[in-house]
């Protein structure tokens, strides 16, 4: 008599094609979401004014402290005048990028993507 050994092999049900196909591409959509949100966020901060910290201006002869107050307006403390004018205007120009940033639109008639539909009459008279 010869014994026969019978294996039984316990089958994983398989997935269909179109499962596998849908959790690559929920993979993929996911992990360009993550990417652009982490960029945009990236992108927003970079864009903000430095408020905080020090920063190094090679033509400054003596140390100088720009500060600003609960709204938002900035003080500066200086030695000399030239050092006073200097941060004076380093601050100013952090603060003006939104505002350079609208005339530029005005000028070549692309205020309506940042406003709406309320400077649509001024972007056609530019344009």
């Amino acid at each position: 008599m010869v014994e026969t050994a019978v294996q039984i092999e316990k089958q994983r049900p398989k997935r269909s094609r179109w499962k596998k196909t849908a959790i690559i591409v929920i993979t993929g959509v996911l992990i360009i979401l993550v990417i652009s949100g982490t960029a945009a966020y990236w992108l927003m901060r970079k864009s903000l004014p430095v408020t905080s910290g020090t920063e190094a201006i090679s033509s400054l002869t003596s140390p100088v402290k720009a500060y600003r107050d609960k709204n938002g307006v900035p003080h500066i403390v200086a030695k000399t005048l030239k050092d006073l004018y200097m941060a004076q205007g380093y601050v100013t120009a952090q603060d003006r990028m939104f505002q350079m940033d609208l005339s530029r639109r005005q000028a070549s008639g692309q205020l309506s993507e940042v406003i709406g539909e309320k400077t649509v009459e001024k972007d056609r008279c530019c344009r």
